[in-house]
């Protein structure tokens, strides 16, 4: 979880079934304020904006906000949050911070410059327009959270991050959103690019190590439209239609991931050890989602193929991924 619900205790509990796993990650997502949004029902910005000014005005700590995009490069803007809803939240941000408070910012996987990258996907007007700061975390100063884990200081000292993305499907982690989106504050001057190569079993520990030191954060995943097939980097642009938000990655993620059709526990960045056991407790998935757009997963997440409505081998799957996953939990921490 992130910083707003608190670190995790030290004993951390593993899900020791399907039930436990949907207990654990029903309860995240009904424990913090994240909102669904069919975008085809109701306008997105007018419902999201009186969230985001709340955030602002009520988590916000003293320092600057950094407005996190998710770029990884060379990728089509399709890929990427859309021009409109940037333009959107820095608009806001503004307005109620002042721009000197404002800061744009994320670290390209490869070894694209930041500032090339915004330029590529057409926002260098806006950012001109807005006179915001514009930050490459790639290139920033950088402070360890684990041995050989360098993140940007810009991330870790905000008073509040703003963490955009746009809901994708990924050949190694079924899905990519708002959490593996944090994978973006990792030093690249550092880690060499890409910045995982060798080294993505560490992903689901390293995310929810990054989330649990994060400052106070308001997630948006635009699904409006999200891409899928073979994302991140020849996804396509689909029909789906829209926008998960609010203060945590867990639960904007898992209620995402729904929303994208897949069956949430069988999803390798979001089974995780937790800091308590809850009772297990099937979940049908399928009764929280608000539209109907399947995500078709790369060819090398074959099980999640409309996995909200293929339930028959659920526990063995998950049994799979939950046992690959324990065994290099921490991996990337030694």
């Amino acid at each position: 979880m992130t910083a707003a619900g608190g670190p995790l205790a030290e004993v951390e509990v593993w899900p020791v079934s399907a039930a436990a796993a949907d207990a654990f990650l029903f309860s995240t997502s009904q424990a913090f304020p994240v909102s669904v949004l069919d975008t085809r029902r109701a306008p997105a910005w007018e419902a999201l904006a009186p969230q985001l000014e709340e955030f602002l005005a009520r988590r916000m700590r003293a320092g600057s906000l950094l407005v996190k995009t998710s770029t990884t490069g060379d990728r089509s803007a399709d890929c990427e949050v859309s021009s409109d809803l940037l333009g959107n939240v820095l608009r806001l941000a503004v307005s109620r911070l002042g721009r000197d408070r404002i800061v744009v910012g994320d670290g390209p996987a490869y070894a694209r410059d930041y500032l090339t990258e915004c330029r590529r996907l057409g926002w260098e007007p806006l950012l001109a327009a807005t006179g915001v700061a514009v930050v490459d975390l790639n290139q920033d100063a950088a402070a360890e959270i684990a041995p050989g884990w360098p993140v940007s200081t810009t991330f870790l000292q905000a008073g509040g991050v703003i963490n955009l993305c746009r809901a994708k499907t990924h050949r190694r982690f079924g899905v990519s959103l708002s959490g593996k989106s944090l994978l973006g504050v990792l030093s690249g001057a550092a880690l060499g690019y890409p910045k995982l190569i060798g080294r993505h079993a560490a992903v689901p520990w390293l995310t929810r190590e990054i989330e649990r030191r994060a400052p106070p954060m308001f997630s948006i995943i635009e699904g409006n439209p999200g891409v899928d097939g073979e994302g991140p980097l020849r996804a396509r642009p689909n029909g789906s239609h829209f926008m998960v938000f609010g203060e945590d990655c867990l639960a904007a993620d898992v209620l995402a991931t729904v929303e994208m059709g897949f069956d949430p526990i069988l999803v390798p960045g979001l089974v995780r050890p937790a800091g308590r056991t809850v009772p297990e407790q099937e979940v049908c998935w399928s009764e929280l989602r608000r539209t109907n757009t399947d995500f078709l997963p790369a060819a090398a997440c074959s099980w999640l193929y409309r996995s909200l409505r293929k339930r028959r081998r659920r526990e063995d799957e998950f049994r799979t991924l939950w046992d690959g996953i324990r065994s290099r939990w921490g991996a990337g921490d030694r």
